[in-house]
């Protein structure tokens, strides 16, 4: 079972339910097709400036190896130990894009796929019910209590 973090435009269920399609659904855990092409794995998630540091990152890895010299065994290592940093915080980086293009998160589910935390979070917000809001309701005259006009003492007089 898999932790599904929703994100939404709208904080609300109900702009939820009004527009199903803007729920973003990012899976906890690791990014595992990031381990081995992160620059593809950003694009396919519209993160563009994830795409835009992970090429810079790479660059500056490849250069840092142009300069120094150093041998094709101390480099792969090397970039795939950056690989699975950004595996690792693959979809943290998923969360902060979209937190930062205005997406707020309005639930988490847990499920065994993408697909089914879909049903189960969109079934949730049909079944749970609103609050009800009722006008209070008229109190019986029995139950008024109402003092004499000649009683004005915390304690009435005997016959009163």
């Amino acid at each position: 079972m898999k932790t599904y973090a929703i994100y939404h435009r709208s904080r609300s269920p109900a702009g939820v339910l009004a527009e199903p399609d803007g729920a973003v659904f990012v899976k906890e855990g690791p990014a595992w097709v990031a381990l081995f092409i992160p620059v593809l794995w950003a694009l396919w998630n519209q993160l563009w400036l994830v795409t835009a540091g992970i090429v810079a990152l790479e660059l500056m890895l490849a250069g840092i190896g142009k300069i120094t010299s150093l041998p094709a065994t101390t480099m792969v290592p090397i970039s795939l130990l950056l690989n699975l940093l950004i595996a690792l915080e693959g979809n943290e980086l998923r969360r902060w894009t979209l937190e930062r293009r205005g997406y707020g998160l309005v639930g988490l589910v847990t499920a065994p796929s993408p697909y089914e935390a879909e049903l189960i979070y969109f079934e949730r917000l049909l079944n749970e019910k609103q609050p009800e809001t009722r006008a209070p309701s008229a109190i019986p005259a029995a139950l008024k209590l109402a003092a004499s006009p000649a009683d004005n003492s915390l304690f009435p007089a005997s016959g009163a």
